[in-house]
């Protein structure tokens, strides 16, 4: 059975999940502070909140996570 309130990857460590966004005037924006909200209540869980600018100089960071959610507007 699937814990929904604690994670953990295979080796017992605590899982990672990245959440990459870009907000064109802020709704994105706020979409992703909800999503840190509830993450922050997840034990075992640790959150990356980062912009498509911070990401595009760290692709491999997003090699070893566990997750990945991409948030973007649409126009």
């Amino acid at each position: 059975m699937i814990d929904l309130f604690s994670f953990a990857n295979e080796d017992g460590a605590m899982a990672s999940f990245y959440v990459v966004y870009h907000s064109g005037f802020g709704h994105t924006k706020c979409q992703v502070g909800a999503v840190r909200g509830g993450t922050a209540s997840v034990s075992g869980l640790k959150a990356f909140i980062w912009t498509t600018d911070r990401t595009t100089s760290r692709l491999d960071a997003l090699e070893h996570a566990d997750a990945i959610i991409l948030g973007c507007p649409t126009y």
